[in-house]
């Protein structure tokens, strides 16, 4: 398995003066962790899910065309435009490729994933200890 998680900070502001997440987003790209996501998601028996702006860092790298997904609120339109079909959900599970909303969405794919991995005993027990 492998998470992605999102990003926090500015949403906007000089990017020669500020580390806004478009740009953080944006410079993904000349790192070797798109190539590492794409080997994720071509790799049978690997699941890779995504919090927040994750998913739109998949999307971003071209790692969604075509697939369904969620990201933040706010990325969500900039995620469709990326060739994702956009589900605004919470979480929302397309198989090898299990995505949450908000970086709060992350409570619940971390039950969602124990529950779908291990089951609900298990998944119910750890909300009880989030709780």
């Amino acid at each position: 398995m492998v998470i992605l998680p999102g990003a926090s900070g500015p949403t906007v502001g000089d990017p020669d003066m500020v580390r806004t997440i478009p740009v953080i987003l944006a410079g993904l790209g000349e790192t070797a962790l798109p190539d590492l996501l794409r080997r994720a998601l071509a790799a049978p028996d690997t699941l890779v899910a995504t919090i927040c702006v994750g998913g739109l860092a998949l999307g971003m790298a071209g790692l969604l065309e075509g697939r369904t997904a969620v990201t933040h609120t706010q990325g969500n339109d900039v995620l469709e435009a990326t060739g994702t079909t956009v589900v605004r959900a919470r979480v929302v599970d397309e198989g090898d490729l299990v995505s949450a909303g908000g970086v709060t969405s992350g409570l619940d794919l971390a039950l969602y994933l124990l529950e779908r991995e291990f089951g609900p005993r298990i998944a119910h027990a750890v909300d009880g200890l989030f709780e």
